[in-house]
């Protein structure tokens, strides 16, 4: 049987391997689980390793949203929050980016999140988005009041003050 990959015809899979540099093993695997000759070769050509879903972004091949995240220093969490809830890995990606560029001013100086916020200051995250959530007032206000009502942590140990 004759196989046409990239416009050239090869007597057999050996050949296609050994002009590409890659494991002929490879190919018949992918070519046992009911893969396209083309879809194989593309997954050998670009060593795409692993097992499970695979991710396309900027026609590159990624086995899980870590490895995607890791190339594109994204925290990878976040990353496949967005995956889950956008329709495309390349509006996840985006969304992503653009989040993690968002800094929040809190009195002249840059935060990278509420989490950062709440640890500089010594108070639960989960009491800032909360307020957050109930209420519509700036962090600012929400901030100043936690500090006057909630006991302040710095390395996990409670400062309480009246």
């Amino acid at each position: 049987m004759a196989y046409c990959y990239d416009g050239k015809t090869y007597e057999t899979i050996k050949e296609l391997a050994e002009e590409y540099g890659i494991d002929r093993q490879r190919i018949y695997s992918f070519r046992r689980r009911g893969w396209s000759l083309e879809d194989a070769m593309q997954m050998c050509i670009n060593d795409v390793r692993g097992r499970g879903r695979l991710f396309e972004y900027n026609g590159k091949l990624y086995r899980s949203p870590k490895v995607l995240a890791e190339e594109y220093g994204l925290p990878w969490s976040s990353l496949s929050h967005y995956i889950q809830r956008c329709k495309t890995v390349e509006e996840a990606v985006d969304r992503c980016q653009k989040t993690q560029e968002k800094k929040i001013m809190l009195w002249g100086k840059k935060y990278r999140s509420r989490y950062e916020v709440a640890t500089a200051f010594g108070i639960r995250e989960t009491s800032i988005s909360a307020e957050i959530h109930t209420s519509n007032r700036t962090l600012e206000e929400i901030v100043l009041e936690l500090l006057q009502k909630e006991a302040i942590c710095f390395e996990g140990k409670p400062i309480i003050h009246w």
